[in-house]
Parts: structure tokens; C-alpha cells; sequence
């Protein structure tokens, strides 16, 4: 079994984070209502361009520590019943609270978070999720050098071309699906095909990323300068060569890295099971609506006062949402739910495989 690289769940962390403070930016309200070119508006779109590759991330990581682990199904039903459980929960404490108009259609959509595609990403990690395993064959079969020729192709079809020319030619809706998830992840699984224990590394790898945010923020903010307003976001996109450039800078750091300290990991071990909670929950349509425009007036914040009150926002809502989602998990924990789950899994496996004798000692 591969050792655990405690750096890939602080990155899990980090990275959720990020997308909180993402959010917090753009569902906040705070990129549209500050002054363009003024320092607020300047600062808000750096902190775009550094946050922005997280959800990159995200799908890296699933790839790296997928590719060599044995797929168990239950592990969807476990995440399917807390997005489902945390929905519904969310749903009711607004209808009975009356805190906002909520109709039957908003339960149905908490039953059905990926028939209503509630959740973006989670509905392409479910679509992803069932493929893995075919993914993970066709990775583990190859030889280094058609790996190496996959990952380049991948990152040349799917990120190259799209930057270069500026269209979304294979309609990958600039990241937000299935198909880009899906590439991450293979990109993730063939960097674990290649491990690299090379400690200097992440220091480079950390200017790397700093400089695609560098340019990715720079290029929009000459766009502007020079009146091209349709190519000023270009590279702010999940699937712009630099945005990818800083995902996997962050990513190779988290691979190379070696936590030791007894406190670091304890902290990274609370933190890393609830990170899907704190997403379920921040991005729950309900609560989303109620995020909007919300934090619109730091806008008008001095520029010593703004970095700090976006950052300690996200970090509050990271925190609450944190202590929410670990009351579900300890109420998992009881329920024995995963357990369950697994259970139920080896069940049908085992009444598969029977069957599956049964037939080739007919044959």
C-alpha cells in the first residue's frame, strides 16, 4: 500500500479553502463592485488569479491517490447520502426558520443533487467516479513513454489549444466539466507512475506557480488597459495553460512534501475528512443565494483592510461550515453508515462472483 503523503491533505485543505475565498470574491459581489482600476479592484483580481487553480487541484489529487487503490463503490454512496442529507438538512432549518422562501421543488433538488445538478463539481466526480476504474487500467497497462506522450496530448488538446486560439473548441465550458475533470485525474494518476523524492524541487515549483498567477492577472489587467475586454479572462480559466501550470506547481509541492510534526498531522487529519462537507455546504443553492452580493462593500475598504477581510471571511465561513459538517461525520461515525455501506458492498460482490463461477462451471 503507498505510504500516506500528509502533504496531499493539506493541499486538499488549501485548495478548499481557495475556493472559498473564490466565492467569496465573485458570489460576494466583491469583483463587480470594485472600481476598475482602483487598488480594491487590482487586489481582488490577484487574489482571483492565486485562488483560482484550486479546484484543478482537487481533481489532481483524486487522480494521484486513485490510480493504484482498489475502487470500492460504497465510497459514492457515502458521499451521495452526505450531500443529500446535508441538502435536505439545510433545506428544512430555512423552510421552518422561515429565513427564505422555499417550495417542494427546493426537497425534491436536496433528493436529487445530481438529477438537479445542485453541485457542479460533484455531479462530474459522480459521472468520473465509474469511469476510474477503466481509467486507472488504461494507466497502470501503459509503458512510461506512451505516459508521458498521454499527459502531453492531454495538456496540449484540452488546455494548449484552447488557450492559444481563446475558444472553448471542445466545449469543455472552460473547466466546469465532466471532461476536464476527467483529464485532471488521469494527469494526477500518471504523475503517481512517476515518483519523484527530489526535496529542492518545490522551491521551484512554488515560483512556477506564483508566475502563472503572475502572468494570468497581468495578462487581464493589459487586456483592459488596451480595451480588448473579450480577452482580458482568457487565461482566468480553469483550463488556461497557466492555470494548470499553477495547479500542478501546487500539486508536485504536496507530492514532495514530508510532514513530520505530530501537530501538523493532527490538524491536517481533522481538517482533510470535512473538506467535501464544507463544499456541499457553502455552495448549497440556498446558501449560495445567500452569499450573493453579500460582502459587495469591501469594496470600498482601504487597500491595508481589504486582503485581511477577505481572508479572515473565508476563513470564518471555512470554519463554520467545518464545525457543521463535523457534527454529520461523528453522526456517520455512530450510524456506523460507511461501514454499512461497505458491508452491503461486499454482499453483492460476493453474490456476483458465486454467480460467476456458477456460470463457468457451466460453460
Amino acid at each position: 500500500m503507498k505510504k500516506r503523503v500528509y502533504g496531499i491533505d493539506l493541499l486538499r485543505i488549501l485548495s478548499m479553502f481557495m475556493i472559498v475565498a473564490l466565492h467569496v470574491l465573485r458570489q460576494g459581489g466583491i469583483l463587480f463592485a470594485a472600481e476598475p482600476r482602483s487598488a480594491q479592484y487590482y487586489l481582488a483580481w490577484i487574489l482571483e488569479s492565486i485562488c483560482l487553480c484550486a479546484v484543478n487541484c482537487y481533481a489532481l489529487i483524486s487522480g494521484y491517490v486513485g490510480v493504484d487503490r482498489k475502487h470500492r463503490y460504497y465510497k459514492i454512496g457515502t458521499l451521495w447520502l452526505q450531500a443529500v442529507l446535508s441538502s435536505l438538512g439545510i433545506t428544512a432549518v430555512f423552510r421552518f426558520a422561515h429565513l427564505a422562501e422555499i417550495t417542494s421543488e427546493n426537497f425534491t433538488a436536496a433528493l436529487l443533487p445530481i438529477t438537479y445538478n445542485q453541485y457542479w463539481y460533484f455531479t462530474a466526480y459522480f459521472a468520473l467516479f465509474f469511469l476510474m476504474p477503466f481509467l486507472n487500467a488504461m494507466i497502470n497497462s501503459l509503458e512510461k513513454r506512451q505516459l508521458r506522450v498521454l499527459a502531453y496530448t492531454v495538456v496540449l488538446l484540452f488546455s494548449v489549444l484552447p488557450t492559444l486560439s481563446g475558444s472553448d473548441m471542445f466545449n469543455l465550458k472552460w473547466g466546469y466539466d465532466f471532461a476536464w475533470i476527467a483529464a485532471l485525474y488521469v494527469l494526477g494518476g500518471i504523475t503517481a507512475k512517476f515518483p519523484d523524492k527530489k526535496r529542492k524541487i518545490k522551491y521551484k515549483m512554488l515560483l512556477l506557480y506564483f508566475i502563472g498567477a503572475a502572468v494570468s492577472v497581468g495578462f487581464k489587467f493589459i487586456a483592459e488597459s488596451g480595451k480588448t475586454m473579450l480577452l482580458s479572462e482568457s487565461l482566468m480559466k480553469y483550463n488556461s495553460l497557466t492555470m494548470v501550470l499553477c495547479a500542478y506547481s501546487l500539486f508536485i509541492i504536496a507530492v514532495n512534501s514530508n510532514i513530520k510534526s505530530e501537530t501538523a498531522v493532527k490538524i491536517i487529519k481533522t481538517f482533510s475528512p470535512l473538506s467535501f462537507g464544507i463544499y456541499i455546504i457553502h455552495t448549497n443553492p440556498i446558501i449560495f443565494n445567500v452569499l450573493k452580493n453579500r460582502f459587495s462593500d469591501y469594496a470600498s475598504l482601504s487597500p491595508v483592510l481589504f486582503i485581511p477581510a477577505v481572508i479572515l471571511t473565508a476563513a470564518g465561513i471555512f470554519l463554520i461550515c467545518g464545525a457543521i459538517d463535523y457534527i454529520r461525520l461523528c453522526l456517520f461515525r455512530l450510524m456506523r453508515l460507511q461501514q454499512g455501506l461497505e458491508m452491503i458492498e461486499n454482499k453483492i460482490t460476493a453474490k456476483l462472483t458465486k454467480n460467476e463461477v456458477k456460470l463457468s462451471e457451466k460453460v
